[in-house]
């Protein structure tokens, strides 16, 4: 089967290389924005490693079938989820790992850890890491995910081989959501690829959970209030964040999203730059960033979705 993954073929290349000549480094590091895969495309490796058969991952041999039904022994998934509000490792996670690493794998080869989030990985923490992952015990890999390179500690970061998992084009992100979502509206399909800005993850985050898809259809209907300068309809649509930050900031991220959208299409036609456009495109960016500070700080939601309203159309 091979890797089941959505552009970044020079990615899923390099990692095809390395499972053929079966010469594993000790440390991958696979960064990108939120929601490129970076964490899909590391666990197929891990699952290629311990596949047993040649076209890997198979999805049919017995490793193959264990990764999937999450009971393969060799194989441990740490670090951070956000959604339950997990901030990083912790000493004592990193001297579990450790001690763990040090146990001879149960079957196959090699044993995997995956360490999730590792621009979150507290300082300590890291630093307790850091020995093992420049000389980790033999038959080890550790797989590394960050949303980007750079926020990595350079301790860390300098010990691993980096895979760049980069944000496709539109199309092929439209073409890869229809498969998956094959009954859903083609203008709610378009909607979400152009707003993921590259990010599948993001896009299938749009149509597929309550948050996304209400962001999705506010956003839009901000937009189109906003280009008709209709300000009594922006405000009527935006009283709708007035008690929802979680939905408020999904929605300015969808709305600057959209706007970088109708940007790069009004250059494309027109073949220039429309500075008046682009001004006010720069004060629609300043309104979003502030408000989005405030409402992060526990400002007062109300009024900060009332002053955000006000200054988009002053002047």
């Amino acid at each position: 089967m091979s890797f089941n993954f959505c552009g970044n073929e020079n990615v899923v290349s390099l990692l095809d290389s390395i499972l053929k000549n079966q010469k594993f480094s000790h440390a991958y590091l696979f960064y990108g924005e939120d929601g490129v895969g970076k964490k899909t495309i590391a666990r197929q490796f891990a699952q290629a490693i311990f596949c047993e058969n040649d076209n890997k991952p198979c999805m049919e041999c017995d490793g193959c079938k264990k990764f999937l039904t999450k009971n393969h022994p060799d194989y441990f998934e740490i670090g951070m989820d956000s959604s339950k509000g997990k901030q990083g490792f912790n000493v004592s996670d990193a001297r579990k790992l450790i001690e763990d690493a040090y146990v001879k794998p149960n079957e196959g080869s090699y044993k995997i850890f995956l360490l999730n989030n590792v621009d979150s990985l507290l300082t300590a923490a890291a630093n307790t890491l850091l020995k093992t992952l420049e000389e980790p015990p033999k038959n080890v890999i550790f797989l590394l995910t960050s949303c980007s390179r750079s926020g990595v500690l350079e301790t860390v970061s300098s010990r691993c081989v980096p895979v760049g998992i980069c944000p496709v084009q539109y199309e092929i992100c439209f073409d890869e959501i229809k498969k998956r979502f094959s009954g859903e509206n083609d203008d709610h399909l378009k909607l979400a690829s152009q707003l993921c800005e590259g990010s599948i993850g993001r896009a299938i985050f749009y149509l597929d959970n309550s948050i996304g898809r209400e962001a999705l259809a506010v956003s839009e209907d901000l937009i189109k209030a906003y280009f008709s300068n209709n300000e009594l309809k922006f405000v009527q649509v935006a009283a709708a964040l007035e008690d929802n930050v979680e939905l408020s900031l999904e929605v300015f991220k969808c709305f600057l999203s959209r706007i970088k959208f109708i940007i790069n299409e009004n250059i494309k036609q027109q073949n220039k730059v429309n500075v008046s456009f682009i001004n006010r495109i720069d004060k629609v960016f300043d309104c979003v960033e502030r408000s989005k500070k405030i409402l992060m700080s526990n400002g007062n939601k109300k009024i900060t979705i009332a002053r955000f309203c006000a200054e988009l159309f002053q002047g």
